[in-house]
């Protein structure tokens, strides 16, 4: 219809493909939450390493709040990022 590539990105790509890219992010960020406690006890630092470091320390108490902490941050963020990414496709 006489547009250029920009216009074309702009009013006929950007729409139809933001719904899945936003729904795509979402979820990475919700996987790169639940890996980074694992990746924190093999050694690349984080909430992880301090659950391997009191978890050599013996110090259970530290331990089991750490895991409830890291269980509950990950539920919450989960059902957030399902909601978002439900009404995310949902007005796509």
């Amino acid at each position: 219809a006489g547009g250029t590539t920009a216009t074309i990105v702009r009013w006929g790509l950007w729409p139809a493909s933001l719904p899945a890219i936003l729904s795509f992010a979402l979820y990475r960020f919700e996987l790169s939450i639940r890996t980074s406690a694992v990746l924190g006890i093999v050694g690349a630092g984080g909430i992880g390493s301090m659950l391997a470091n009191y978890t050599n320390y013996r110090a259970w108490d530290t331990v089991g709040v750490l895991l409830i902490v890291m269980v509950g941050i990950t539920m919450i963020i989960d059902a957030i990022s399902g909601r978002l990414r439900r009404s995310i496709m949902q007005q796509a």
